[in-house]
């Protein structure tokens, strides 16, 4: 494969000519055009290979991060079978909203529907399929790929930078959301994004929620968003 961008070899060669329409008149042999032509293969060489570190350094922080909350709780993926999470995994300072009780809302249908107005900023619910937890004998929970049931979930557009926060901030003090290598700064941004739903997944199954999205009730019993008295769920 040419690694090499012709257009920065084009523009070593015109700064070469360039150079020639100076008040002295150079005169440069093809070996010379050969040789500068070389020099801007070796320097976009190195450019590429220090992209290509770059981008193998976020991989292995990213995989870092997966594998501490997968070395801390054990969660399930929808790509794989069911796998058990004891209660007794579940630290005091999960629980919440246990004295709230929450009423699941169940979505008829995929299209959004307005779920709370706050401050003059309308929240949005969409739904997604989310993995059902079921009771096990050791009074646990299991989560498997056949179970699953329409979930409201906080659409993307109603993600705003002040609800992630406050997410984050919750996943963070609760050792959910953590990292080797990042700082607070960087794991508490306001940006939903990959780690923040691996934190997510872990309180999921860490507290029997349904599991696998960005949930209401999953936000709800966070306390990131308080649970209307009087639901009618539609």
């Amino acid at each position: 494969m040419n690694l090499v961008k012709p257009s920065i070899i084009s523009l070593a060669v015109l700064m070469l000519l360039g150079c020639s329409s100076n008040t002295k008149t150079y005169s440069y042999t093809q070996a010379d055009i050969d040789l500068l032509i070389e020099r801007a293969k070796v320097e976009e060489r190195q450019r590429i290979s220090r992209e290509l570190d770059r981008q193998a350094e976020q991989r292995r922080v990213f995989d870092s991060i997966l594998a501490r909350q997968n070395a801390q709780y054990k969660t399930v993926d929808k790509e794989v079978g069911g796998q058990s999470q004891t209660k007794s995994d579940k630290s005091d300072s999960h629980n919440i909203n246990e004295s709230k009780p929450i009423t699941k809302i169940i979505p008829q249908s995929y299209k959004p529907v307005l779920y709370k107005e706050i401050a003059g900023i309308s929240y949005m619910r969409c739904a997604e399929l989310s993995l059902v937890p079921i009771p096990t004998d050791a009074k646990g929970w299991s989560y498997k790929t056949g179970q699953k049931e329409l979930t409201a979930t906080l659409c993307k557009g109603s993600r705003d930078k002040s609800i992630m926060l406050a997410l984050q901030q919750k996943l963070y003090d609760m050792k959910l959301l953590s990292s080797d290598v990042l700082t607070k700064e960087q794991l508490v941004d306001g940006v939903w994004n990959e780690s923040t739903l691996t934190a997510v997944k872990a309180y999921q199954a860490g507290n029997g929620l349904l599991y696998g999205s960005l949930t209401i009730e999953v936000l709800e019993h966070l306390g990131v968003f308080e649970p209307d008295e009087e639901r009618v769920v539609r």
